[in-house]
């Protein structure tokens, strides 16, 4: 059979389900939060984060991982990065890139 409704439904890889398995049963504490646990897995999402930005060549900074499912966080996210660099273009009247 070939699936072909992968917008309603992915398949997890095997390795993403063995390294989120701590996460999902033991160390399901909010990152968000400030006591002890919650701090100890806030350093290994950021840890995570410095990873995959190593691997495709961007900041840490640049790295935005948000809820699954989050669609309006990433729209979100989007509008207010266009919505930045139309106000600098507009202040500066011209953006100069080199390479």
């Amino acid at each position: 059979m070939i699936y072909l409704d992968y917008a309603s439904a992915t398949p997890v890889c095997k390795k993403a389900i063995s390294a989120m398995k701590p996460f999902l049963a033991d160390e399901f504490y909010n990152p968000s939060s400030s006591y002890r646990m919650a701090c100890q897995v806030r350093e290994k999402f950021e840890e995570a984060r410095h990873k995959i930005a190593k691997i495709i060549g961007a900041n840490q900074n640049e790295i935005i991982i948000t809820a699954v499912g989050a669609i309006t966080s990433i729209i979100n996210a989007a509008i207010s990065d266009c919505a930045l660099v139309m106000t600098f273009m507009v202040l500066c009247q011209s953006i100069i890139f080199s390479i």
